[in-house]
């Protein structure tokens, strides 16, 4: 699970005879726990309209999915992704997880993993800093194939309770991550459960190279970047959603999608999605 010294070694090779300004379709997107009630908000009434809106991306980093949705997602999708898929829980065949979806024609995997946000990430289900959930990371190195460029992307889902566990989940991708931060394109992405005054945010600011592609792409939007709605007809107040990125890597645009499906939004959130480019 550990990228060792070699395979570091490779990585910084490939990004050094990378071809310039390759574009990279990246979406998050928490897109609501399956629910099979009979509800408008049940997993049967929305899944279609999340099948619609993750097609066609080089990577998509989703939050709350349980097998059942990943199954139904991967079936539905036109065979163009493959999935880095894991739950949270000690068992893996039950809970959320937070997986990767990547556009297999394009990508292969070097290297990938997961970790718990906690004080033992390698020990599955792990949960040591008093989170409501054990909660979890997703990580991969990819080369395109086509290209050779390389690229980390990160995806992960912080606690919606405990303020602690969440500086402390910070700090650990810190730890793990944060020398590629300043060396490799890097794609780091989820649902923080943090605005953007949040220490965990402003740590992030400013004490990483990363750049917050929505802000960076200044997006003229009414709503300010926020992606979490709830299901109040539709008014986001929470921009807690996010996709930061290396300054290996350009911003082109970066925008919260506001597609309805049957005249119903497909999650409690709303997807951000950026267009990069390799630097050039």
């Amino acid at each position: 699970m550990k990228l060792n010294a070699l395979l570091f070694f490779l990585v910084l090779v490939i990004s050094s005879f990378s071809v310039s300004g390759q574009k990279i379709d990246v979406m998050t997107y928490n897109i609501l726990y399956a629910s099979f009630d009979s509800g408008p908000h049940s997993w049967d009434q929305r899944r279609q309209g999340i099948y619609t809106i993750v097609k066609g991306h080089d990577f998509v980093g989703m939050q709350e999915v349980l097998p059942v949705q990943i199954t139904d997602i991967m079936e539905n999708t036109e065979g163009q992704y493959a999935a880095l898929f894991r739950t949270r829980d000690a068992d893996p065949t039950s809970g959320e997880g937070s997986p990767i979806l990547y556009n297999k024609s394009r990508w292969k995997v070097l290297n990938s993993g997961y970790y718990w946000l906690s004080d033992t990430p390698l020990v599955p289900g792990s949960n040591t800093w008093g989170a409501a959930f054990n909660r979890i990371l997703t990580f991969a190195f990819f080369s395109d194939t086509s290209s050779g460029d390389s690229i980390l992307v990160i995806n992960t889902h912080f606690d919606h309770i405990s303020q602690f566990a969440r500086e402390k989940s910070i700090a650990l991708i810190l730890d793990k991550f944060g020398k590629y931060f300043s060396s490799m394109p890097v794609v780091f992405m989820g649902d923080l459960n943090s605005l953007p005054d949040n220490p965990v945010y402003t740590r992030i600011a400013n004490e990483t190279d990363l750049a917050d592609s929505w802000l960076k792409a200044k997006t003229p939007e009414q709503t300010n970047g926020a992606s979490f709605h709830g299901y109040t007809c539709g008014r986001p107040s929470e921009r807690i959603d996010y996709i930061f990125t290396s300054p290996f890597l350009d911003i082109i645009s970066s925008k919260v999608l506001y597609t309805q499906y049957n005249a119903e939004y497909p999650s409690d959130h709303f997807p951000v999605n950026t267009i990069l480019s390799f630097k050039k």
